[in-house]
């Protein structure tokens, strides 16, 4: 772990403040190990995360969201009964549209355990549900933000809370919210390389990757 990233002493709170995301945005500045590069990473993953990426730096997957929004004002009109009359073939339907990304992550923290958890994202906005490694599990708000550094994209977590029926963490000590750091490597590929807390920084593993 890095030992530029400030330490904060835990409060019997889910920690939720916008204090957290400058945290982990110093706990990013500072954390420069790529060694969870992931080269051999599924080429699935990286796939869809490269276009995640350019969909967050494009402005596109803005689009995704507000395009099924006017579909839902303005829906498509009804298909007439075809004709006894002969016609010429019906075109193949569509490409089905991706509506969001849902990426699965794992992460190990020197002396707590082994992390895991599931981004998913609509546009720029979505969620994060995450397990400790006491099986604790917390759901949070996930946010894309652009970085000041070209090929960074941040994935900022908030509102941590617990999942309905999910047991609480010893102490009810607190939780503080998980970000992310979505880089593009040398060869234009892009992953998410480590994440951060506010409390330190820790390599990551993208294991699965899908739409829906």
């Amino acid at each position: 772990m890095n030992s530029i990233c400030p330490i904060f002493r835990r409060q019997n709170v889910l920690r939720s403040t916008a204090a957290m995301f400058v945290v982990s945005l110093l706990c990013f500045a500072s954390y420069q190990d790529t060694s969870a590069a992931q080269v051999g990473a599924a080429s699935k993953a990286v796939r869809l995360l490269g276009k995640f990426a350019m969909g967050v730096l494009t402005g596109a997957a803005t689009e995704i969201v507000t395009r099924e929004a006017n579909a839902k004002i303005h829906p498509e009109p009804e298909q007439k009964a075809p004709s006894n009359k002969s016609s010429p073939l019906p075109k193949p339907p569509p490409e089905p549209q991706i509506s969001g990304y849902k990426f699965t992550l794992l992460w190990h923290v020197p002396n707590d355990g082994i992390y895991s958890g599931t981004i998913k994202m609509r546009g720029v906005s979505g969620s994060f549900r995450v397990t400790t490694p006491a099986g604790t599990i917390i759901d949070q708000r996930m946010d894309a933000e652009r970085s000041p550094k070209k090929g960074e994209i941040f994935l900022l977590g908030s509102d941590p809370r617990y999942a309905p029926g999910s047991k609480r963490l010893e102490n009810d000590e607190g939780y503080y919210p998980d970000s992310f750091s979505l880089i593009q490597l040398p060869n234009g590929d892009w992953t998410i390389t480590h994440t951060c807390d506010g409390n330190q920084c820790a390599s990551v593993r993208v294991i699965e990757a899908d739409t829906f």
